[in-house]
């Protein structure tokens, strides 16, 4: 863990006799809530409002369903609020501006924030951003450091700055990703351990007894950046002539959650939900045992093979088994079962 130590110029606030660290928190789904709850449980902090995104349909029947951090939220008695847009939500800003905060603190909002909100708290706003920055700015970096195949990620606690994701780093922790961790895995340690650097952070920032925060970030360098985008649907299209067995369990391993990866298969598409990647030895020894066959119905299928109840993939580069699999408009089946329908 690294915290940056310094003092530093910020803007002025009176100093209070009650020593509580006011927040206003922005967060919407499951990691957001273990920071917010890792705020309300400790006693240092004084949470005045909690903003996140409005309610969306969810499923085939499209039922209105609340984002996770307001249900938590609204279970413990904090006040909730849903902008549409909260640059151009002016009441809402106003009606905040007069509470005052301490501290915005951001974890996975989902929307920009406009400067006036960023500059709304008496000391700052931060930040939890799930990589070691400057690496991986933007809107998906657990998904970028699984498809890379990193070993390694982190979380960097940020004073939030205009540009997305350049703001002074406050503190830094880096945890190991296992081989087979999917974005499960690492949503579930990030969250757990950003949540309590984040607590940490904010405590060694905040002195009752000053009109300035105690920590100053360290400037990114931004010849070191790299930057990722939302992911669509159409991201988890897999090619097995153009991406090695690697590539594709690694793209497996960061869309697990969503959108999952797909190829097409007499105009449908596959869904493989489940895969690894296979030593090219073991390929061979089933194939030089008669025991393997070709699958030729279509583009897709010329790169198939199967034995009798297991499905592989010859990629640009290794062997890629298939364990399970939908297809458009069925249910999720095993390897075996798509073979005997197939």
């Amino acid at each position: 863990m690294i915290f940056f130590l310094q003092i530093t110029n910020q803007r002025t606030h009176s100093i209070r006799m009650n020593p509580k660290i006011k927040l206003i928190f922005f967060g919407t789904p499951e990691i957001a809530v273990k920071c917010l709850e890792a705020l309300k449980s400790d006693s240092s902090f004084e949470i005045l409002a909690v903003i996140t995104q409005e309610d969306k349909p969810v499923g085939r029947k499209k039922v209105m369903t609340p984002p996770d951090v307001k249900v938590y939220a609204e279970s413990v008695g904090i006040p909730v609020y849903q902008p549409t847009n909260i640059s151009d939500d002016v009441s809402l800003y106003e009606q905040l501006a007069l509470l005052p905060p301490d501290y915005n603190v951001v974890v996975a909002y989902g929307q920009i924030m406009s400067q006036k909100w960023l500059d709304l708290p008496c000391l700052r706003s931060v930040n939890l951003h799930v990589s070691l920055l400057p690496k991986y700015r933007g809107a998906s970096p657990m998904q970028e450091t699984l498809k890379h195949g990193d070993t390694t990620t982190g979380v960097s606690i940020q004073e939030m700055a205009f540009l997305i994701d350049t703001g002074g780093i406050l503190s830094q922790e880096e945890f190991e990703i296992e081989p087979n961790d999917t974005f499960l895995e690492i949503y579930e340690k990030a969250g757990s351990i950003g949540a309590r650097l984040l607590v940490e952070t904010l405590k060694s920032d905040f002195d009752a007894t000053s009109d300035q925060g105690r920590l100053t970030g360290t400037i990114q360098d931004n010849s070191k950046a790299s930057y990722c985008t939302k992911i669509t649907k159409e991201d988890g299209f897999v090619d097995f002539a153009t991406l090695t067995a690697t590539e594709i369990y690694n793209k497996y391993r960061a869309y697990k959650l969503w959108p999952g990866i797909w190829t097409m298969m007499g105009g449908k598409r596959m869904k493989l939900t489940e895969v690894m990647t296979l030593p090219d030895a073991d390929f061979e020894n089933l194939a030089n045992s008669g025991q393997m066959a070709g699958l030729d119905d279509d583009s897709t299928l010329k790169s198939m093979s199967k034995t009798k109840d297991r499905l592989f993939a010859r990629c640009e580069e290794g062997i890629l088994e298939i364990l399970r699999c939908q297809v458009e408009g069925g249910t999720e089946i095993s390897a075996e079962e798509f073979l005997r329908g197939n």
